[in-house]
Formats: structure tokens, sequence, C-alpha cells
């Protein structure tokens, strides 16, 4: 990964490399490409792609993972 791409392709392959990585039956790996995802995708305006990474995140991880919505007064609002 290099400082020139943005963070929408960065999101993308990452989204990818997850799914990979769990179809592969390799849960932990999964989850750290959703988890940089994820970060990626908070930072795009792309409400399709933060969609599919939380989702993502949320079906793999059974009861969800504390996830939260960061409002733009800086607080945080669980999501459910």
């Amino acid at each position: 990964m290099t400082s020139l791409e943005s963070p929408h392709r960065i999101a993308e392959q990452n989204l990818s490399l997850a799914q990979r990585h769990l179809d592969q039956g390799d849960t932990a790996t999964a989850m750290k490409h959703a988890y940089r995802a994820d970060e990626a995708a908070a930072k795009t305006d792309d409400w399709d792609l933060r969609r599919a990474v939380i989702q993502f995140l949320l079906n793999e991880s059974g009861e969800g993972l504390g996830l939260v919505h960061l409002r733009e007064d800086g607080s945080e609002e669980p999501l459910v």
C-alpha cells in the first residue's frame, strides 16, 4: 500500500482481502483486513462502501464489534 493510493481504493482492496481470507477459513486475518477497510472507508464519502464494510464486520462478528457512529461533534453513538 503506497501513500498515493486513495482511501477508497485501500478500503476496497482490504474488503476484498478480508472476504478472501474468510473464504479460506482465516478469520483473524480477515478481520484485520476488514478493520483496515473500515478505517480507510471512514475517510471517504462513499456511503455504500462504508455500509459494505460495516455489514461485513457485523456479519462476521456474530454479535457485533461494538462499532460506533462518530457524530460531527465528536461524540459516539453505538451501532446496534
